[in-house]
């Protein structure tokens, strides 16, 4: 599965191994919305050699809200049209402009945090993806997914994630997110944030630093107060959780109604309707191709049916014509082939003796290959292949006899070195 990051500067393809791929489009210009990042993506997925067409979304964090909610029941924690309207007191935003996730349930649960994006930017989004081949199957915050594979099941703890000009800093408490801030790149608004999820606590907490170097990460491992650790970067994060993607974010996604509708025919349904069309076309043609094959064969049988009747008329002229007409006509005609068969054999000589008389008297000796025996009314004329004129000369001499005169009538070289001959046997008696 492919992650889009998109941040202030731009938007990248990164890839389940970590690579990243920088796309030359903005989403904060509506000019490049969705036509152009469109087609970016649709380059950088072809540049990336990427075949998997699955990806999870990653919004700025100007895009996105947090927020703890008090809810009025337990079981509302789990419906999030009604985290979205509690946390519509906390929003500079309508609940209907949002989708959010308020996370997963927890038992007899009265808060929760909720998670929300803006629906207006990410829409554009993800119509682009869309368009560039895409389906997205999550909407997840970067910091989440990096908090999620930093802390692990049940963990407490701070991630410092530096992204986007600004440090995010997210609070996982026994593998909960409690807290998601986006501070100023300044060393005082990350300690100011640190120390409010501390509370005051005199024992050390557990911070871990993503993406983060320099000057700040130095003043963070020296504070005394604080346990700090690097962790993967974001992009490291993301390869360790691309294969098992539908479980990071430590639960939150945002890939809901009515920002994304998980349909999973949504990119086959022009194909689909594209498909019906040409059936139905299709179906038309065959239906019109049917109609007129059968007017046609009507027609043909119809001229049939007066041919045959004229015909019958030149033959019987002095009779009606039958019901039966074609069966007449055949009988008619299967009467005349006896006449004809036993014409020819009354005045045919019999060529099955002669046939049997040249056939007896070839020698075994040379060898000879015949390729055609012709018939006429009182010979034999046979053609074949042997080694030498010599031969040809030894095989019609063979044949020869006091009844069966036998002539050579060809003898020529051909070009693979065989000699084809022809001879003619007849009957010395026959008149």
């Amino acid at each position: 599965m492919l992650l889009v990051d998109v941040t202030h500067s731009g938007i990248a393809i990164v890839l389940p191994n970590g690579e990243r791929f920088q796309i030359d489009a903005h989403p904060d210009e509506p000019d490049t919305m969705p036509a152009a990042i469109a087609d970016a993506i649709a380059d950088a997925i072809a540049d990336a050699g990427a075949t998997d067409t699955t990806c999870t979304v990653s919004p700025p964090s100007r895009w996105t809200f947090c927020d703890s909610v008090a809810l009025r029941a337990s079981r509302s924690a789990r419906r999030r049209s009604a985290a979205s309207f509690a946390l519509e007191d906390h929003l500079p935003v309508d609940a209907e402009d949002v989708v959010c996730d308020p996370g997963p349930p927890r038992k007899n649960a009265t808060e929760a945090c909720v998670v929300a994006a803006r629906l207006e930017p990410l829409t554009p989004l993800l119509d682009a993806l869309h368009e560039a081949g895409l389906r997205v199957e999550h909407v997840r915050p970067l910091a989440l997914i990096v908090a999620g594979q930093a802390l692990t099941r049940n963990a407490t703890g701070a991630i410092v994630i530096e992204r986007d000009a600004q440090y995010e800093i997210a609070h996982v408490d026994a593998g909960r997110l409690t807290m998601w801030r986006c501070v100023p790149p300044d060393a005082e608004a990350v300690y100011a944030c640190l120390d409010e999820i501390s509370q005051g606590e005199p024992t050390s907490h557990r911070v871990i630093l993503a993406g983060v170097s320099g000057p700040l990460a130095s003043r963070l491992s020296a504070h005394p107060g604080l346990d700090v650790e690097q962790g993967p970067s974001p992009d490291d994060a993301w390869r360790s959780a691309a294969p098992r993607a539908h479980a990071a974010g430590l639960g939150y996604d945002l890939a809901r109604r009515p920002l994304v509708c998980k349909d999973p025919l949504r990119g086959l349904r022009a194909p689909i309707a594209a498909a019906g069309l040409g059936l139905a076309l299709l179906a038309g043609a065959v239906t019109w191709q049917g109609i007129h094959t059968v007017r046609t064969e009507d027609a043909r049988a119809r001229e049939a049916r007066e041919n045959v009747e004229s015909t019958f008329r030149d033959l019987f002229p002095n009779q009606r014509i039958p019901t039966g007409i074609v069966a007449r006509l055949q009988s008619e005609t299967r009467k005349l082939d006896e006449v004809a068969r036993s014409a020819e054999h009354a005045t045919q000589p019999a060529l099955l003796p002669l046939m049997h008389d040249v056939l007896t008297r070839l020698p075994p000796d040379p060898p000879v290959m015949f390729d055609e025996l012709l018939a006429g009314p009182s010979s034999i004329e046979l053609a074949g292949v042997v080694d030498s004129h010599g031969a040809a000369e030894r095989i019609s001499a063979s044949v020869a006899s006091e009844t069966l005169g036998v002539r050579l009538t060809d003898s020529r070289r051909r070009r693979d070195g065989q000699v084809g001959f022809r001879f003619e046997a007849v009957r010395e008696n026959a008149e």
